[in-house]
């Protein structure tokens, strides 16, 4: 008995120690004390979760992050391993970089991660870029081309914010010259123009492949792109025209309370990621206060699931319409328009940057329920839930370096001396392409 009280005494100890250095853990785990814990440690433990997944999975010499991990083994299954996301590795410098502000990390070791990643990308942007797009994932320890992977306009988008965001904090370290070099070299005409075929077009194209050429598709309506069409607006060397910011559609419905939601078809993320990095709080344009439409499109999209009684999964009072994964090992987007019952926790945490106490307040009830013993892993929260089929009761085994990172900065701006967005809306091209719009 003495032995073991001993061993309890040096574990406590070793946690103890862990949390004042800033070094995450994925212990205690919360699901054992369930609604006994506070909001602020439910909030801290997600956030050491989050620096986990960062601190495993990404590439001790590259600095590139792991797409996916396993929440329950701590690796992805099968070959995966290798692939990286050139997005997850925007929100991997994002994520450190904020830590480090908060004083969860330290600031050299999250100094020394940005200068390594961003130092492997200048020397490996040749083979990872087309007229600097980025490809968007890639072989975590060479940056070679993963299959037939495209280079990704929005995919760009995130590395750069993250790289940005990363060289406005450290702005003594090589890496800020670095980020903003990385953005000089993106050629925002040729991927608006495809590459000079249509010289009249006024929308950015998604991606390219060699073997496809210029996708069809177009950042024609809103979605998760303000950042990247800032940055083009503001590019210091190939700027978008003007008019780009005004051609694109901003999809308007009305709720049932009367109010009316541009992006009412879109996934739970798409009102997530921009708004964590710029500070649009009380500014609008012409057409639009972004903000607090995002703000009204998360409270709607939980709203919709838990009102929603036909699907078991939100009768046990999870939420979140997102791009996830699903059951039967599909990857779906669901909206608050069209759902299929899977519950994406991980964009639903990521909505604390809007409501931080219902947010906080829901987790502490899904663990304290009965699958709190199933939903938490070495991560945090599983990426997506599905009790719709009560001889399944589906849980997806892998989380996402791209709703992982969310997760964390969902936090970051509850206090202005943490928030990324004053710091964010402060770097030169941010503040060029706002010229363009009335906020």
């Amino acid at each position: 008995m003495r032995r073991q009280s001993l061993m309890l005494l040096a574990l406590l100890v070793a946690l103890t120690a862990a949390c004042r250095s800033g070094q995450p853990t994925s212990a205690p785990d919360p699901r054992s004390a369930g609604q006994a814990l506070t909001n602020a440690e439910v909030q801290r433990r997600i956030e050491q979760a989050a620096l986990l997944y960062f601190r495993e999975n990404t590439h001790p010499t590259t600095g590139l992050v792991r797409t996916t991990a396993n929440n329950f083994t701590g690796q992805p299954d099968g070959p995966a391993n290798r692939r990286a996301s050139i997005a997850a590795t925007g929100y991997g410098l994002a994520v450190m970089t904020n830590a480090s502000v908060r004083r969860l990390v330290p600031a050299a070791e999250a100094r020394a991660y940005a200068e390594r990643v961003l130092r492997f990308a200048l020397d490996h942007k040749e083979a990872m870029t087309y007229h600097g797009w980025w490809l968007h994932f890639v072989d975590w320890e060479t940056g070679a081309r993963w299959g037939d992977s495209e280079f990704s306009t929005i995919d760009t988008a995130w590395f750069l914010a993250g790289a940005l965001y990363a060289g406005a904090i450290f702005k003594d370290s090589p890496a800020a010259a670095w980020a903003d070099q990385l953005l000089a070299d993106v050629d925002f005409p040729h991927m608006l123009t495809n590459g000079g075929a249509q010289p009249e077009k006024l929308t950015l194209t998604l991606s390219y492949t060699p073997e496809k050429g210029y996708s069809r598709f177009q950042w024609d309506h809103y979605a998760e792109d303000l950042v990247l069409k800032l940055l083009g607006l503001g590019h210091p060397t190939h700027p978008l025209p003007a008019a780009t910011w005004d051609v694109w559609i901003r999809q308007k419905q009305t709720l049932p309370d009367g109010q009316i939601l541009i992006g009412l078809d879109r996934a739970l993320f798409i009102h997530q990621y921009d708004f964590q990095f710029l500070d649009l709080r009380g500014k609008k344009d012409a057409y639009a206060d972004y903000y607090d439409n995002a703000m009204r499109a998360n409270a709607y999209n939980r709203a919709v699931c838990l009102g929603d009684p036909a699907h078991r999964t939100f009768r046990e009072g999870f939420w979140g319409l997102s791009a996830s994964s699903a059951p039967g090992g599909k990857y779906r987007v669901n909206t608050p328009l069209d759902y299929d019952g899977t519950a994406c926790l991980g964009a639903a945490v990521a909505s604390a940057m809007y409501d931080p106490d219902t947010v906080l307040g829901n987790v502490r009830r899904w663990l304290s329920g009965p699958y709190g013993g199933r939903i938490w892993g070495r991560y945090g929260l599983a990426d997506s839930v599905n009790f719709d089929d009560p001889a399944a009761e589906w849980v997806a085994s892998d989380v996402l370096g791209i709703t992982v990172g969310p997760e964390f900065l969902a936090f970051a701006g509850q206090s202005l001396e943490t928030a990324i967005g004053p710091v964010f809306n402060e770097i030169p091209a941010v503040k060029r392409g706002k010229m363009y719009r009335s906020v």
